[in-house]
């Protein structure tokens, strides 16, 4: 699920808009809580509706991450047979993973939630670091992938996040996918899942379900 706001004045603004403000004013963790309790009724709904739904992602801070409550909030949310996923950055985890962070994970872990870090290679995870978090999947960041048709240096760099991901035993999503020919590329290099605007641009959960009916 993605967050935008529909600004007054400034219409539909992307996230880097005002997560930084949010973070300011302390505002980061009850975005993160509102948009899991919109996210999980949102399946909810489509899957009363006959969608089959394998899985739905949400960004979690660190900080809300950590919080007592994050997993009453989770066993709060509407039943539903798709599995939840939190994606986490880079960026706040992969530095230095605190003991509480590891902790917490091997709790949502026992509670069936996926792991996944989001925009990978936009920070400075270290290997042992990403053993020791042990997500499911890593996101490689559309700046590492939008170059790949062009530059095979940057080609090559994918290539070892791939092959890295294979002896951790970590899947591999490429951000970013905008054109056949990054498609392409990506699946030669190994890379399962493809995400990007070259499948669909960001849907509203009601043109979700209309296009998905017209087809």
């Amino acid at each position: 699920m993605l967050v935008r706001w529909q600004h007054p004045e400034k219409g539909v603004l992307q996230p880097g808009a005002f997560l930084q403000v949010a973070d300011k004013i302390g505002a980061t963790k009850a975005i993160d809580r509102r948009v899991l309790e919109m996210a999980g009724e949102a399946v909810h709904r489509l899957e009363s509706q006959g969608f089959g739904i394998p899985k739905f992602s949400v960004n979690v801070s660190l900080n809300r991450m950590l919080e007592d409550d994050v997993l009453k909030s989770i066993d709060a949310l509407p039943t539903t047979d798709a599995q939840l996923t939190f994606e986490i950055l880079e960026s706040d985890f992969l530095d230095d993973p605190s003991e509480a962070l590891l902790w917490r994970l091997d709790q949502l872990r026992e509670a069936g939630v996926g792991l996944e870090v989001d925009d990978f290679g936009s920070g400075r995870a270290s290997v042992i670091a990403l053993k020791l978090l042990n997500p499911d999947r890593l996101k490689i960041d559309k700046g590492l992938i939008l170059p790949i048709t062009e530059e095979s240096a940057m080609k090559s760099l994918v290539a070892s996040i791939v092959e890295m991901g294979r002896a951790l035993g970590i899947a591999i999503t490429a951000e970013g996918v905008e054109t056949a020919l990054h498609a392409d590329v990506a699946a030669e290099l190994g890379i399962d899942t493809l995400q990007g605007y070259y499948f669909s641009k960001p849907v509203s959960e009601r043109d979700l379900a209309r296009q998905t009916m017209a087809a």
